[in-house]
């Protein structure tokens, strides 16, 4: 299998997999922030864990996982896709478990929510776009530079940003909305 070319470089209207790709790119960046989250402040997770009877001690190795796989995905695509992919088939599982005792997932850190329905999407489109990604050897960033390079990074550190508001503010925007009609 010959690596597809840079992300930049590749999309069109006539790529059938850049939303996968994009998909990827964006749960293995978002991965990238929950793992750093998990090695600054791990105590953020000992309730999560705890609730599925796991040691605190597991937080900081998860974060470094986390990290480990997101950024690996990020430069490499093709087959770490995939681990980024099953890696959000785990945490969906996680999620499920967490909702229903309406705990905070810890994902986030201090600024974790109670498990809802964006969790379980982000997670399910994690798993499903990292696996489509991985099957289809998308690239990653790699070793680029240049102002496309510079854009991309943009856009995914945008896009993170808001997947990571929407996972921790979800009900709060939801409950705004419904003060406001």
């Amino acid at each position: 299998v010959v690596p597809a070319a840079p992300l930049w470089t590749t999309v069109t209207t006539e790529t059938p997999l850049v939303a996968a790709q994009v998909v990827a790119l964006l749960a293995a960046g978002l991965l990238v922030v929950s793992g750093a989250v998990k090695l600054r402040s791990p105590g953020t997770l000992a309730g999560p864990l705890d609730r599925l009877g796991l040691p605190a001690s597991l937080a900081r190795p998860l974060g470094l996982a986390e990290v480990a796989i997101g950024s690996s995905a990020l430069v490499a695509g093709g087959a770490t896709f995939v681990v980024v992919g099953l890696a959000y088939a785990a945490l969906l599982g996680v999620a499920a478990r967490l909702r229903a005792s309406g705990a905070a997932c810890g994902c986030l850190g201090e600024a974790s929510a109670p498990v809802g329905r964006t969790h379980l999407v982000v997670n399910a489109l994690g798993a499903v776009g990292g696996v489509v990604a991985g099957l289809a050897a998308a690239p990653g960033l790699g070793p680029a530079a240049g102002p496309e390079f510079l854009l991309t990074l943009l856009v995914l550190a945008v896009g993170v940003a808001v997947l990571r508001l929407l996972l921790t503010s979800a009900r709060e925007l939801r409950d705004l909305r419904e003060v406001r009609a």
